[in-house]
């Protein structure tokens, strides 16, 4: 009866003590998981003014100029909005051109 009883009274514990430990958050996550996402992937990429005048794009906060039938190479961050800064025939003033992500890398951005 004694083990019984003892048997019992461990099986209760153990499962009661499992139970907390398979739902509880860790306290701290390693070191290598925070310099993840701590880094900004830059995504290199090429825009081609297609157009018969110079353009003038918006790239983050600078703002750069692409003569007709030249391409510009790029290096931005993935996040990062390409807007055109003066109106155009094609483009209206602040319209979004391209939004920087990583499938962008390696890539000719013909703008018209």
């Amino acid at each position: 009866m004694n083990r019984r009883l003892l048997s019992a009274a461990v099986l209760v514990v153990s499962s009661l003590l499992s139970a907390e430990a398979a739902y509880a958050a860790p306290t701290t996550l390693p070191l290598s998981l925070h310099a993840m996402f701590g880094k900004t992937r830059m995504v290199a990429f090429t825009l081609r003014n297609d157009s018969s005048a110079p353009l003038k794009v918006k790239a983050g906060d600078s703002v750069m100029t692409i003569d007709p039938g030249k391409t510009l190479n790029v290096k931005l961050p993935a996040g990062t909005s390409v807007t055109a800064e003066d109106a155009t025939t094609s483009h209206a003033a602040g319209s979004l051109i391209a939004q920087v992500t990583s499938d962008l890398a390696g890539a000719t951005i013909a703008i018209r």
